[in-house]
């Protein structure tokens, strides 16, 4: 190991904190809107109280051993989250012991060595020559740099302060702070080594635990759409979650939002800090602080809150029982209720209410389990205790959500069920593989938190359009050290083959060897010299190997790397994902498989090693060469790999080392690489694998597949968006004199949001761009893309809906020979390595323009129009609308001046306009009307039939009937036809929105301008009722002014039973059939003159009606079969169910699956429809009461079987309130565990809160579920009465 120590090596200020729960982070200034910009915070912390009696108190104490005179330097490394060239930094001087005099301060970039490291070849900022900040108080002081600081940029903020004994005020995460007696402001490295100068507190639970002096917020100038997000609580926060949340979001897209800490460990919801030494480091209780740490964070817009662990557990803990319980050294202490907490939380929700800020919460983890060093003991009695107060708070939030904008239950995801004394507690217990101590999360736990919050609290997912696709299972590399969470490590990236064919070449991904296959079991180095040397298997052998896993790596030309690992890829998922946490340089690298650490083994030797024994131990590795207390140098220990990273090795951005301690090439850095030919084959496997290997060994040895020692981090994206754009001919047009087969040529653009440069945070929303041409020259398989490569296999295609006008062929669009409009689909598809499919289209157009004519059309005034070129024998009735019938063409808009060709056979006229009378398909039906007179013996017999039609105006040539084959020409119509019994009126026939009626009475009510036309049998064939079983077929037909007959869309066919009775016939005398069929249209038919118009016709008849113009209903409802007959038309709630024992109506459907709702809007034909009944489940009421001591509101539920109603709700108090958004559960808690089993497990709860102020004692609430069915019939279910008590309602 190479390692200097320079003169001045003073103290190594490190304190070990012991607190019971976690640390924590803090608060910024308020947002100052500038020009559409305001500040938000892109760095911030809790200041707490570093008092001379706290834990920290060692800390303080030994700043002035650094210079008499109390003045010196301290050194801040942070990492900034949101970029920008304008700061505001607020310094806190709330605890000092007198007013702090700031001699200067320079904020600039950490330098490429240790974290330590100033970068004096860069810009560094004077933020201020000189300020003080009074005692109680704090500052806020401006500065800017010259160019954008890149979001991510680790900066080294120098503070050099005259009195510095007197500074109290520290924030313990966040960052890594150290201090340096006189002023060092301007100065590239500190006297001291590594870490060993840190202000710092370490605690196994979940990293170093920095001491951050006076820094409370760092802002940032930052667009009007960027926002803060506020973590805050207790130490079950005071952790990577804020930070593993930042990842989630900036792989979904996000870069508008920083995630800031005020969590501190030790905080309570209720109480200020408890005991002398830990209390002033736990923080002023939630409630007060809140306001200050949370609201006045600039910038903030949603705030996260995760409390209430310290409140139930630390009255319990023996070593704060002097703290609690009104005794004289904490008067308002007290061990909290459920409902006390409940009313902190209620707090907090007003607080935030007021400030207009978006409040979410966290449930309370489980803790049974947590010993706390031995301070708590848990028998049945205690669980018993404090676990109910946990559930109940955390009911509490489960069912008040309406309250807050949020609700993140991690129970269900890290809890287990444990047992104690024989009674199991459901998700009592932290799982083991998510905690480190039984209440802390541990990294699994963390990421698994993180990733409950939804992506959509901070924007709206969208589906890709047609155009676009996102691309998942990717992971892409990073060219800044990385940070905590989830990486790939690989072993090249892919430099050598993003100019290539394919761009894709083969990577080496580090992962877990899974069997035991370390061969450490002699001396792996030479004895003797100034030590006696031992190897690493005397200090306990690594469990695991280090093994890799091969992949394709992807690198487009001008963009960052990144390999597709598929969901089913179990070897690469199970073994090669390393999670990374800790702090500073307290970094540790565990595996996926088993949670082992990543390490490495270093002797003591003489000389120096060129390659080191590595791989997976259980545990945490040694961080440090040099021991905290002893100031050692740390020999023959298992040391942790990768705690450092440097771009310094390589020129490529994405190739980074992974090294131990400062970032000089002599330190101990991972690659791929073969066995050294020194190294021992009894430690070092022969092959090429992952190894730790020394460059200032006797080898000068730098190995990998990039040739400098560097290996690629990657972390896996959300989705890498891609869209395909047109860029050149997206709507083309020419005229008919350009030649059939011309090329048109179509440009295309690929975008894709995979990170693209250097600074990828800060430009992640550019864009990179591929383009191409289709033009019959280019395949694009051979394109070189310069960002996401699109996988393998691309393709693109194109269809045309048109293809006289334009079609592809041979990788182009070519020109037809006709006129007009083709629409071309184009899709550009790929397979990625993954397998999955992915395709974008967009369309084009291809106009070749000619002499045109205009065709409009009556029924909706809208128009076609068509070329002439391409239409040289058009026919106009081959353009009516579906559901109309030719009515004529017209020269003129007002449809009086006929078309004087034939419209079935004409060349149009260029320029011309063809006006086309549509006439509803409900005219030109045939309709017959009876007559009869009565004989003796009750004997009714047939005497005439009258086949009826009706026409929508007088503006044909003829109108008739075509009987048996034969047309037959009625040229009189008329407006109503009076039928009566001998002289006395009888009935009316009219025409109502073109249809035939009858009515009794002697007015004709609301008839309509339509004409009637009639032709009597009787008057056409004698002798036809004499002879039963004879048979007439009539179709109504028009001509047109223009001359096409048109026939309408029904034909009927009328028989002649003979003499009757009504009870030996259902109709007397006749049984008519009607048949549908298409209209027909015959152009060129002989002129004749206009129709005639009569307002009246009268003829003779026996009293009896037109046939009934019914339908037949057939009902299956509840195993019977019934049948009911109607009036046509809106039928809506007319059949009532009769009923099913135990269950509830649920519609009338169509099919005996009841799979089709009945549509009752307008039935004109007989239908047959079936009823559906549910469960009686369904619809009955359940009601959840809210309130603490007196109830505020009751939330009804009522469990639906689907979303298929039109509507759904209550009836209260005869008030009817519609609850359609339905819910899967009820916090938890599902319909199926509410209503029984006999709802489905998919059952949905309609849930409605009725607020209760105003209520009195006695007064009732009669509540009635309901739905309305798809065919629209109402449904009630069972009532249920409640009477308030004066607090509470029953019933």
């Amino acid at each position: 190991m190479s390692h200097t120590v320079k003169r001045g090596l003073a103290f190594f200020l490190c304190l070990v904190m012991a607190f019971s729960l976690t640390l924590a982070f803090a608060p910024a200034a308020d947002a100052a809107a500038d020009g559409g910009q305001h500040w938000v915070a892109t760095w911030h912390e809790a200041i707490l109280n570093a008092a001379e009696t706290s834990q920290a108190g060692e800390a303080i104490d030994a700043i002035d051993k650094f210079d008499s005179s109390g003045a010196g330097t301290f050194r801040i490394q942070m990492n900034t989250q949101l970029g920008g060239k304008d700061f505001r930094m607020t310094l806190a001087n709330y605890y000092g012991t007198e007013d702090l005099q700031i001699a200067g301060i320079r904020v600039g970039f950490q330098g490429k060595g240790v974290l330590s490291t100033l970068a004096t070849n860069r810009e560094n900022v004077v933020a201020s020559s000189g300020l003080t900040i009074p005692k109680g108080g704090s500052a806020s002081l401006e500065f800017s740099f010259s160019d954008v600081v890149p979001a991510g940029t680790s900066l080294c903020i120098n503070i050099y302060c005259k009195n510095s004994t007197a500074v109290r005020d520290f924030a313990l995460t966040g960052g890594t702070a150290w201090f340096q007696g006189k002023d060092v402001r301007t100065s590239e490295e500190l006297d001291l080594l590594g870490n060993a100068a840190n202000l710092c507190s370490l605690n196994d639970g979940e990293g170093d635990y920095n001491l951050i002096p006076l820094l409370e917020e760092l802002d940032v100038k930052a667009s009007a759409d960027t926002y803060a997000v506020v973590f805050i609580g207790d130490s079950t926060i005071t952790n990577s979650i804020p930070d593993m949340l930042l990842d989630n979001l900036q792989r979904n897209g996000i870069h508008n939002v920083s995630v800031v800490s005020s969590a501190i460990k030790g905080n309570e919801l209720l109480q200020d800090g408890a005991g002398e030494k830990q209390g002033p480091l736990e923080g002023k209780a939630l409630i007060t602080r809140f306001q200050h740490d949370a609201l006045e964070v600039a910038g903030v817009q949603k705030i996260f809150v995760k409390i209430g662990t310290n409140d139930i557990l630390h009255p319990q803990l023996s070593d704060l029982k002097d703290w609690y319980n009104g005794s004289s050294t904490r008067p308002d202490g007290y061990t909290p209720t459920a409902e006390q907490m409940i009313g902190g939380y209620q707090n907090l929700i007003d607080q935030a209410k007021a400030a207009g800020k978006e409040l979410y919460f966290m449930d309370i983890n489980p803790f049974i389990g947590y010993t706390r060093d031995g301070s708590l003991t848990w028998t049945k009695d205690f669980a018993d205790q404090v676990n109910p107060i946990r559930l109940a708070v955390n009911a509490w939030l489960a069912d008040n959500q309406s309250q807050y904008a949020g609700y993140i239950p991690c129970t269900a995801k890290i809890g287990e069920d444990v047992t104690i004394d024989g009674t199991v507690y459901p998700l009592g217990q932290i799982a083991k593989r998510y905690t480190t101590d039984w209440v802390h999360p541990s990294p699994a736990g963390m990421q698994a938190e993180a990733d409950l919050i939804p992506i959509t609290y901070f924007k709206a997912v969208s589906t890709p359009a047609a155009n676009q696709a996102a691309v998942t299972n990717i992971w892409v590399a990073t060219n800044e050290m990385p940070t905590n969470g989830k990486w790939l490590i690989a072993s090249n990236s892919g430099k050598n083959v993003k100019d290539t064919a394919g761009q894709q070449g083969t990577v080496h991904l580090l992962a877990t060897d899974k069997q035991y296959t370390d061969e450490i079991d002699t001396a792996d180095y030479p004895a003797g010299g100034w030590f006696n040397n031992k190897p690493g298997g005397y200090y306990g052998n690594a469990i695991n190997e280090l093994g890799d896993v091969t992949g394709t790596i992807q690198r487009g030309t001008e963009a960052a790397p990144y390999v597709t690992v598929a969901q089913s890829d179990s070897q690469t998922r199970s073994t090669a994902i390393w999670t990374r946490y800790g702090y500073g340089t307290r970094v540790y690298w565990k595996d996926s498989y088993f949670g082992r650490s990543l390490s490495y083994y270093y002797p003591l030797v003489t000389g120096t090693v060129n390659e080191f024994d590595a791989g997976l131990r259980d545990g945490e590795p040694e961080h440090r060469f040099l021991d905290a207390s002893s100031l050692q140098l740390n020999m023959q220990k298992w040391f942790t790999v990768g705690n450092t990273s440097s771009s310094l090795w390589s020129s490529d951005p994405w190739e980074l080392s992974m090294h131990f301690g400062a970032s000089t090439k002599g330190q101990k850095y991972l690659a791929w690489g073969d066995m050294l030919s020194s190294a021992s084959k009894d430690y070092a496997t022969p092959g090429y694998h992952f190894r730790v290997y020394n460059t200032e060994g006797s080898q000068k040895y730098t190995a990998g597949e990039n040739g400098n020692g560097t290996i690629t981090y990657l972390s896996e994206l959300a989705a890498v968006n891609t869209q395909l754009d047109v860029t050149q001919n997206r709507n083309y047009t020419c005229g008919e004199d350009v030649a059939s087969g011309t090329i048109v040529p179509v440009g295309f653009r690929l975008t894709d949001d995979l990170l693209n440069v250097e600074t990828t945070k800060t430009n992640a929303t550019q864009r990179n761009e591929t383009s191409f041409t289709a033009d019959g020259s280019q395949n694009v398989q051979d394109l070189r893309y310069t960002g996401y490569t699109y996988g393998q296999n691309q393709t693109l295609t194109c269809v045309s809906d048109n293809e006289d006008v334009a079609y592809y062929d041979a990788g182009c669009v070519k020109l037809g020979s006709a006129c007009g409009t083709a629409t071309l689909t184009w899709t550009y598809g790929w397979d990625e390595l993954d397998g999955t499919h992915y395709a974008m289209t967009v369309t084009t157009t291809v106009t070749r323009q000619g002499a045109t004519f205009t065709v409009v059309h009556s029924s909706d005034n809208s128009s076609n129009t068509f070329y002439v070129k391409d239409n040289p024998d058009f026919n106009l009735t081959e353009q009516v609308r579906d559901g109309y019938l030719y009515g004529g063409t017209f020269t003129d808009g007002n449809y009086q001046t006929a078309f004087s060709g034939d419209p079935t056979h004409f060349t149009p006229a260029a320029g011309a306009t063809y006006y086309v009378q549509e006439v509803a398909q409900k005219y030109l039906s045939p309709n017959d009307y009876d007559v009869w007179q009565h004989t003796a013996g009750g004997q009714k017999h047939v005497t005439g039939l009258y086949m009826l039609a009706a026409v929508d105006s007088t503006r044909y040539r003829e109108v008739g009937f075509t009987v048996n084959g034969e047309d037959r020409a009625v040229n009189e119509v008329y407006g109503v036809i009076n039928v009566t019994k001998g002289t006395t009126p009888y009935q009316v026939i009219y025409v109502s929105d073109g249809v035939l009626n009858a009515s009794g009475a002697k007015s004709v009510p609301n008839h309509d301008d339509g004409y009637i036309a009639m032709l009597a049998l009787q008057d056409l064939q004698t002798g036809f009722f004499t002879a039963a079983g004879s048979k007439v077929t009539f179709q109504p037909y028009w001509i047109t002014l223009d001359g096409v007959k048109v026939t309408g869309s029904v034909r009927r066919e009328c028989t002649y039973l003979g003499t009757g009775t009504d009870s030996k016939y259902e109709w007397v005398g006749f049984r008519d059939i009607t048949a549908a069929c298409a209209p027909a249209y015959v152009g060129s038919q002989t002129e004749t003159a206009m129709l005639s118009f009569r307002a009246a016709k009268a003829f003779e008849s026996d009293p009896e009606t037109l046939a009934a113009q019914t339908v037949t209903i057939t009902v299956n409802d509840n195993g019977s079969v019934t049948t009911v007959n109607l009036d046509k038309g809106d039928l809506t709630g007319k059949l009532t169910p009769a009923g099913a024992d135990g269950k509830v109506f649920a519609g009338w459907y169509t099919d005996a699956a009841c799979t089709v709702p009945a549509d009752f809007s307008d039935v004109q034909s007989d239908m047959t429809v079936y009823a559906k009944y549910v469960s009686g489940a369904y619809l009955s009421v359940k009601y959840k009461q809210v309130g603490v001591f007196r109830v505020r509101s009751v939330t009804l539920l009522s469990a639906v079987d689907s979303k298929d109603y039109q509507d759904s709700g209550y009836i209260i108090n005869g008030e009817q309130v519609s609850c359609t958004n339905y819910k899967n559960r009820y916090g938890i808690i599902t319909a199926r565990m509410i209503f029984g089993r006999d709802v489905s497990r998919s059952a949905q709860l309609m849930t409605y809160s009725y607020a209760t102020t105003g209520l009195t004692k006695g007064d009732t609430i009669e509540i009635v579920p309901y739905w309305v069915t798809l065919d629209g019939t109402l449904v009630t279910g069972t009532a249920r009465t409640l009477t308030y008590n004066g607090y509470g309602l029953k019933g």
